[in-house]
């Protein structure tokens, strides 16, 4: 810094200083930007005209045909372990009273075995869980691995028609896969519910007898498609189960 005067050089080296920190703080905030960027969810991936026009191309114009699976039965002499988790009621006791009455329905049932309510209770005590929050298919998996159980049925709270209804499903614990579903009406007294219940599982332990082919469904979420979302009260994904008659229908899934 030859030939610069004390004021000249501390100048150069304020400059320098701010340079080096409107840099810093520039680096720092495109940092930041990048990582919420990276942070966020994923958006919806549509296919275009130009992605089914490749399809169809690569498959001669035939669209792949879905993978059909042979289940294989599980014989009615072998006891499936049927375990009992939230019915769809938002009262805990309601729930465990419905869970009993089936639970009497299903007792000395050909080809069931059922998982005792202390022994449930035991396990969600444990993972910190509660009969009424025990609705999702991966919670059932979970609390059916360590009950050892086979099967898992759960019921979900809903109104379809303006008639309370309550849609009840079977899991398979090992797979995560939905055996079955039904759609009852839950303003019936619980010892009808609970028959109608206990029926349609008796019907598909009886279906899990016999080896058939099954075509497995994915089933998303529904946008509402609507101008500036009009249909906010779009139908959620359960409500595409049978409608009309809502009591004691049923229909296989899987």
């Amino acid at each position: 810094m030859f030939g610069l005067m004390p004021g000249q050089i501390a100048m150069k080296k304020k400059k320098f200083m701010i340079t080096m920190l409107v840099v810093l703080v520039v680096g720092v905030g495109a940092a930041l930007v990048l990582h919420w960027y990276l942070s966020l969810p994923p958006g919806p991936v549509y296919a275009t005209e130009k992605d089914f026009r490749e399809v169809l191309l690569s498959t001669d114009g035939k669209l792949p045909q879905p993978q059909q699976t042979v289940i294989k039965p599980i014989p009615i002499n072998r006891p499936v372990r049927l375990a009992i988790g939230g019915l769809g009621f938002d009262n805990n006791e309601q729930n465990q009273r419905l869970a009993d009455l089936v639970l009497v329905e299903l007792a000395n049932a050909p080809g069931l075995d059922l998982v005792e309510r202390q022994a449930l209770n035991a396990v969600l005590t444990e993972l910190s869980l509660s009969l009424t929050g025990l609705v999702r298919a991966k919670d059932a998996v979970r609390v059916g691995k360590l009950l050892k159980a086979d099967w898992f049925l759960l019921g979900t709270g809903t109104k379809i028609g303006g008639t309370n209804s309550v849609v009840v499903r079977i899991v398979d614990v090992q797979t995560g896969i939905l055996r079955n579903a039904a759609v009852f009406s839950a303003d019936q007294p619980l010892p009808q519910l609970a028959a109608d219940m206990a029926a349609f599982i008796k019907q598909s332990r009886q279906d899990a007898a016999s080896a058939k082919t099954r075509l497995y469904l994915a089933i998303g979420g529904f946008a509402d498609l609507s101008l500036n979302n009009r249909l906010a009260s779009f139908p959620r994904p359960t409500t595409w189960l049978p409608h009309g008659s809502i009591q004691k229908q049923r229909r296989d899934i899987a």
